[in-house]
């Protein structure tokens, strides 16, 4: 019983190895590595190498120098279906007729570089060789092109896979950048209640903010109002001043008593008391004329 288990045990590691043998288009196997070692079928791509979506292996700087220095930036490689009747493997760069290396090793593949818009390449192979790019990425009969552009699928040999750009990293030997992240949303602050002691200082910066213009109001209309009082007085002692004094209106030098005072009636009573005297005087100088005059007559 034991050794049936044994057998079984081995047999069982055999047959992934087996199932991952992988090929060239001639039928020789070489020692590649499955991209999708899991399906039934799947394109192989050598060490180091990067595994596309459109089945072209991409060089990295995971292959080791002495290999890199000969080897192409884009290459179709092997696969796991013998006959190569799978769609998993490469269709393109496997007719021995162009020139295509279909025995002995991976074909050389270049990019045609154009303007971007297109994933499209060509074979370097004997058909190619003689022409110029140009000449060659613009005649369908020697380019071929993907719809989209190719992802990378793993690199083979390393774990952790850092997905190389077939555009422009794999071509310089380089895995691609690693794609920029979402930045992180900025968390919105939560306002600070407001502390009690704030609230004080507040309380105080408005009293003293209103207080002092009102102060300020005050002091002015005190002011104006007591230059106002100091006109009405100086005015009052000017009036004093102008009018008449007691010496000035008595007679004989004499001063009067306050009851004594100037007054229209006072004037007029001594202006008329002299005209009467005045007249009485005429009268007696006239009756005194008169009778003299009659004497002298004889009369």
């Amino acid at each position: 019983m034991k050794p049936i288990l044994s057998i079984a045990f081995g047999l069982s590691l055999l047959t992934p190895i087996i199932d991952a043998a992988c090929y060239f288009p001639d039928g020789q196997t070489i020692h590649d590595t499955p991209c999708n070692p899991g399906a039934t079928h799947s394109t192989c791509c050598g060490p180091g190498y990067a595994c596309l979506s459109n089945n072209v292996c991409a060089l990295t700087e995971h292959v080791t120098p002495g290999e890199r220095k000969f080897s192409s930036y884009y290459v179709r490689a092997s696969c796991t279906d013998r006959n190569w009747a799978a769609k998993e493997c490469p269709s393109f760069c496997k007719n021995a007729a162009n020139g295509d290396n279909v025995g002995i090793g991976g074909m050389g593949v270049a990019k045609c570089d154009g303007d971007g818009s297109v994933d499209r390449y060509y074979c370097r192979n004997s058909q190619t060789a003689e022409l110029s790019e140009n000449a060659i990425c613009t005649n369908l009969s020697y380019y071929f092109e993907f719809p989209g552009f190719p992802s990378t699928v793993t690199i083979i040999g390393v774990q952790s896979t850092s997905a190389p750009s077939p555009d422009s990293s794999v071509a310089n030997g380089s895995t691609s950048p690693t794609p920029s992240s979402t930045p992180a949303s900025t968390p919105t602050p939560t306002p600070t209640p407001t502390s009690k002691k704030d609230s004080v200082a507040l309380g105080a910066g408005l009293g003293v903010g209103l207080g002092i213009p009102l102060i300020m109001t005050v002091v002015v209309i005190a002011v104006l109002l007591r230059r106002r009082w100091g006109s009405n007085s100086n005015v009052s002692e000017l009036n004093a001043l102008d009018s008449p004094t007691l010496k000035e209106i008595g007679t004989n030098e004499t001063p009067c008593t306050p009851t004594d005072k100037w007054s229209p009636q006072h004037s007029v009573h001594e202006v008329t008391s002299d005209y009467a005297i005045h007249e009485v005087h005429s009268t007696e100088a006239e009756a005194h004329e008169l009778s003299v005059k009659r004497e002298s007559q004889g009369i």
